[in-house]
């Protein structure tokens, strides 16, 4: 599933902080975004927190293969979702 937030992140070069707090980011939209930011080698910063990841589980597997394969990403927020 490719969403417009997933293009988004592919088509940007200098993408340094994403900010995503409060955006209800369901399961498929988490997958898509963390499949599209396993090709970004900017981003610093992830913030997810107060979505809606974790209702099934690709959400939060597709969050931990993001970030084993993505050593770039060192300020990471999940808090206050469904995990």
């Amino acid at each position: 599933m490719q969403t417009k937030l997933a293009m988004l992140v592919l088509s940007s070069t200098s993408l340094i902080i994403l900010n995503l707090e409060h955006y209800k980011i369901s399961d498929a939209i988490c997958v898509a975004l963390c499949h599209a930011l396993q090709k970004n080698r900017s981003l610093k910063k992830l913030n997810l927190c107060y979505n809606q990841i974790g209702q099934i589980s690709t959400g939060p597997q597709a969050l931990k293969e993001l970030l084993a394969e993505t050593p770039n990403i060192q300020n990471f927020g999940i808090a206050w979702n469904k995990l």
